[in-house]
């Protein structure tokens, strides 16, 4: 190991985001030493955790601001993969809605088999299958924290074919309030064929477009 330095000049030569791997090589410890240097350092409050257990730590001293501004190089070294912003986070973000989500909710690709998400603070995470990537990803744009963001329609029929199921956010027609400068029959339309890409129930989808105001004088197509 290498010789022994204060913790906040050895804080000053790691990454503003880091994981226990990156201590292991730049300070050539073992990984059980690398666990006990993070735990002394988040109780003096110079690194935070991105999650209970995930592993990967914003340094405070590199970058102070670092859990508002590094949230998505963060997500990215945890999980490695592609993430969605979906529910009222994508519906907020597109101006859908005037609720203002208390967490930012991510689809994050899980298999079949295999299903653990790490938690992470101030996000909830839903588990999505490749499938549903493979269709919703190429839709996607660049949205809040750099995150990608699922298109309106698209974040809106996932949501009530969730029906909250996972946490995500559940949605009441009067929740829904798009920009008035939207043709309202074409967005049906984009609605509709995002339930049927979603392969959601395209009877539901219309039940609830039909008790949004900004759509009740707009029949839903047969």
């Amino acid at each position: 190991m290498k010789p022994r330095r204060d913790a906040y000049s050895t804080l000053r030569t790691i990454p503003a985001v880091f994981d226990l791997r990156d201590l292991e090589a730049l300070l050539d410890v073992k990984r059980e030493y690398a666990k006990i240097l993070v735990h002394r350092w988040s109780e003096r409050e110079m690194v935070a955790q991105l999650g209970p257990r995930a592993g990967v730590y914003f340094n405070l001293i590199v970058d102070p601001k670092g859990q508002s501004t590094r949230i998505k190089e963060a997500v990215d070294k945890l999980l490695t993969r592609p993430v969605v912003g979906i529910g009222a986070f994508a519906l907020h973000y597109h101006n859908w809605t005037t609720q203002r989500p208390h967490l930012t909710e991510l689809a994050v690709p899980v298999s079949a088999h295999e299903r653990t998400i790490p938690k992470i603070n101030r996000i909830r995470t839903l588990g999505r299958l490749r499938g549903w990537f493979h269709t919703v990803l190429p839709r996607c744009e660049k949205g809040t924290d750099g995150f990608l963001v699922a298109p309106p329609e698209i974040a809106l029929v996932e949501s009530i074919r969730a029906g909250g199921a996972g946490g995500l956010w559940k949605p009441d027609p009067s929740d829904i309030d798009p920009p008035v400068d939207i043709d309202a029959a074409e967005t049906i339309m984009r609605i509709e064929e995002a339930a049927h890409l979603l392969k959601a129930d395209i009877a539901k989808v219309r039940d609830f477009i039909s008790q949004v105001e900004a759509f009740e004088e707009t029949v839903p197509r047969l």
